[in-house]
């Protein structure tokens, strides 16, 4: 039984807003699925706390029961969403699949069915198996947020290619972890005009991490230092943000994606 298309338009075209979400949870409540309905209303309120300077002990007990719910009964919403035949694995975020976990050739093929159907922010791409190109000039990638490309053979030229994409401008934070980008890519990510919201790259595993270094007393960040590429990177290019994250403490990194 799927969501019905107005809610579902609702929430497409107005995807930071709670209304079209809740009125979700209360179709849910009104179609026997009153545990997709708590769900829903915990996130949200989750993500309101989350804006606060203190939510408090309630966040964690949010975090923990949505969680177990997710556990126990997301496999089925995502039946229920008809997302199942095209991911590999997800996340729920404020009541509804932000984050899709599927290889480039599954994107590049069916982007157009999987935005149709949830409003996804999130992406881990699994496998590039040759779909780099189209991947990364593909205009679905417009209003994704955040992008995890571990471990995917991504090379200097691929990283050339997101950072020549004209439709990352949202994009603010990119793992490209255990791969193998050396300081060609490096430069043209650097030189990227299209990536003015990046705050985070994850280099870890690369043949060169330019990103900052700590020194730190029980976790706590007492010295920050810039590597001899990165110091390259910023004497060419000028300040570049991703290779400070905004964190104080190590157990911060990497730094939140949702």
């Amino acid at each position: 039984m799927p969501t019905p298309q107005p809610i579902l338009r609702a929430i497409l075209a107005a995807p930071d807003d709670d209304g079209p979400r809740l009125a979700l949870a209360d179709w849910c409540e009104q179609n026997g699925e009153s545990s997709r309905a708590r769900m829903i209303r915990m996130q949200l309120e989750l993500s309101a706390r989350a804006r606060l300077d203190n939510p408090g002990g309630r966040a964690y007990e949010l975090a923990t029961d949505t969680a177990a719910l997710a556990r126990s009964d997301g496999d089925r919403w995502l039946r229920f969403d008809e997302l199942a035949p095209y991911l590999v694995g997800y996340r729920y975020i404020r009541g509804c699949v932000e984050l899709a976990r599927l290889d480039a050739g599954t994107f590049v093929a069916h982007a157009p069915e999987l935005f149709a159907l949830a409003p996804i922010r999130h992406l881990d791409i699994t496998a590039l198996g040759g779909f780099a190109a189209e991947l990364f000039t593909s205009p679905w990638l417009r209003g994704i947020r955040s992008l995890s490309l571990r471990s995917t053979g991504l090379d200097d030229d691929g990283l050339a290619a997101i950072a020549a994409s004209p439709h990352l401008a949202e994009l603010e934070w990119l793992s490209l972890a255990e791969n193998a980008v050396d300081m060609p890519g490096l430069e043209a990510l650097a030189g990227s005009r299209g990536l003015a919201q990046l705050a985070y790259v994850d280099f870890f595993g690369n043949p060169v991490d330019p990103a900052e270094q700590y020194t730190d007393d029980q976790g706590v960040i007492l010295e920050r230092r810039l590597p001899a590429q990165g110091q390259a990177l910023e004497a060419r290019h000028g300040p570049l943000r991703w290779l400070h994250p905004e964190v104080s403490l190590i157990i911060d990194l990497p730094p939140p994606r949702f």
